[in-house]
């Protein structure tokens, strides 16, 4: 899993641990998908997916911060998960809505 910030974590445990972590940093998340596309690479008989939507999260100061999103996922043959890769544009406080 590469994260935006440039944080690479690596094994499902880490990632959990991770997850839960930065998400007891803050007082509320509100995540949202605005489109997914599923992609096939035919190079490599391999299944992705596409997703872009945001984060809004309020830190313990009450700060509100909005992220837009672009992720990739990969997908091995039995469907699970061994690729993401994030992106992220901090939208500035001035034209949240």
């Amino acid at each position: 899993m590469f994260l935006s910030n440039g944080m690479v974590i690596k094994g499902k445990d880490s990632i959990y641990a991770g997850a839960k972590n930065a998400r007891a940093l803050m007082s509320n998340v509100t995540s949202s998908v605005d489109a997914w596309v599923p992609l096939k690479s035919i190079d490599r008989n391999e299944n992705w997916v596409a997703i872009w939507g945001s984060d809004i999260s309020t830190g313990p100061d009450g700060k509100v911060e909005k992220e837009d999103l672009q992720e990739i996922w990969g997908f091995n043959k039995d469907g699970k998960v061994v690729f993401m890769k994030q992106f992220a544009s901090k939208v500035p406080a001035e034209t949240q809505q």
